[in-house]
């Protein structure tokens, strides 16, 4: 939603324009490589708080980036920010990551080849996509790692999703819980 609004050069719910500026990019940053809630809940308040973003996601996702509407693309219905990210109450699905990053690998996403390199860079945390063979093998890991919402009676749930590509060119987007 971030760079959807970037792209389109949208007023952000402070009043100015939204921008690729070093601070989004910082914001950007933290929140997919460090897990950073801080990062997370201020670009949620930039875009106007958690029910406006629940339908900047969905109308996304209904549209392509030249603004055709796709038809064979989920809408995310399962994907509902009720907060922010301390919160605990936004949800998702591992079918609507999967989906996510298939956009995002196949650059039907605004900023996809940005959201790739930020996904590919190194983790604070550790990732349950990443052994210590995938190197050796050519294998790149674009992952982000999470905790969140709750599943099946569990208050927290931790995630990885993400993207795999062997070093023969086959790519998997990924997400388990």
């Amino acid at each position: 939603s971030v760079f959807y609004q970037i792209e389109h050069k949208s007023n952000r719910a402070d009043g100015e324009k939204w921008e690729y500026t070093p601070e989004i990019g910082d914001l950007v940053t933290t929140m997919i490589r460090d897990s950073n809630n801080y990062s997370t809940d201020r670009l949620i308040r930039l875009l106007g708080g958690p029910k406006n973003l629940t339908g900047m996601i969905r109308y996304l996702c209904a549209q392509d980036k030249d603004g055709k509407e796709r038809q064979e693309y989920p809408k995310f219905k399962a994907t509902e920010f009720n907060g922010y990210i301390r919160s605990g109450s936004n949800k998702t699905t591992a079918k609507n990551l999967v989906e996510l990053y298939r956009e995002i690998y196949n650059e039907r996403l605004p900023y996809s080849s940005e959201m790739r390199r930020i996904l590919g860079l190194p983790k604070k945390h550790l990732s349950r996509l990443v052994d210590e063979n995938m190197e050796r093998d050519n294998v790149k890991v674009e992952t982000n790692t999470g905790t969140g919402g709750s599943w099946r009676h569990c208050s927290r749930v931790a995630w990885d999703s993400g993207i795999i590509t062997y070093g023969n060119g086959e790519a998997y987007a990924v997400a388990i819980t």
